[in-house]
């Protein structure tokens, strides 16, 4: 893998390599002015390695010029970019809008994700290039914590993982803590557009089963996924975007499921989402 040269840069008394490798951020968001400025935003402005872009995709209506001019002020000395969704609609058309150009404009060898109402500690881009550098690894995860309904969920930090976890559920990498190497992505095909939820679950899968995936862990907290169960987001219970992705991962992933892990699929569905097997797998298409 090769390692571009740029700046020393320290963190807590340690130093990151000079050759140390070229990451940018990837936003999508709904045009949810409010949840950048308060969460993602600050995120990337308090980080201690800087990254080599911003790039921002909403996912509806065009960004306020007001809002932009704002946002710039706030990332002196990064250059952000705002982007408009061209493809299909939805957060997997987002990212593919942002991956695209990124790959026209921008030489990055990774790109680290960040969901608009989420936030990062300020050594999560620090953490996950060392252990890129350490490691020669393609595919970084970190610890994402949950906090639901502003409380704090305990769960275990992530240390291994296969293809089985995602087939069940998530257990813990996903939108906000995704660090991955540009040109893996596009090896396994970007997101899959038209999936209109369960899009991490589906990457995951395709990443773990690409013969070069290599995957390593910084095994420290350093992302914060903020889930809501009420409103309209995907964590509410019977939402129907959720209840669509349910269905379409159910149509993709069906043959690769043995009887165990039905079952742990369609339980967890219920329990979590109020989404019942037969709902699943019987409507109409």
């Amino acid at each position: 893998m090769p390692f571009l040269k740029s700046c020393v840069v320290q963190n807590g008394g340690e130093v990151l390599s000079n050759s140390r490798i070229r990451c940018c951020v990837l936003v999508a968001t709904l045009g949810r002015s409010d949840k950048l400025l308060k969460r993602a935003i600050p995120s990337i402005q308090c980080q201690s390695v800087k990254p080599e872009a911003v790039v921002i995709v909403c996912d509806g209506k065009r960004f306020d010029p007001e809002i932009c001019a704002k946002i710039k002020n706030l990332l002196p000395n990064i250059p952000v970019f705002f982007l408009t969704n061209t493809r299909a609609v939805g957060v997997a058309g987002a990212w593919n809008s942002g991956l695209l150009f990124l790959r026209e404009n921008i030489n990055a060898e990774y790109v680290a994700l960040l969901d608009d109402d989420d936030s990062w500690d300020n050594n999560h881009l620090y953490l996950n290039l060392t252990s890129a550098q350490k490691n020669d690894s393609n595919v970084i995860v970190s610890g994402l914590r949950i906090v639901k309904d502003g409380v704090p969920v305990e769960r275990d930090i992530i240390t291994s993982l296969n293809e089985s976890d995602f087939l069940v559920g998530n257990p813990g990498w996903q939108g906000s803590n995704t660090f991955i190497s540009v040109e893996l992505l596009f090896l396994v095909g970007d997101f899959r557009e038209g999936l209109a939820s369960l899009n991490d679950r589906d990457l995951a899968i395709r990443v773990i089963r690409h013969p070069q995936c290599k995957i390593s862990y910084t095994g420290s907290w350093s992302a914060t996924w903020y889930l809501t169960t009420n409103g309209n987001q995907l964590s509410s219970f019977r939402n129907s975007n959720k209840i669509s992705g349910l269905r379409s991962f159910w149509e993709i992933y069906r043959e690769d499921m043995s009887g165990t892990i039905q079952r742990n699929f369609f339980s967890r569905a219920e329990k979590l989402f109020g989404v019942p097997k037969q709902e699943i797998t019987t409507y109409d298409k």
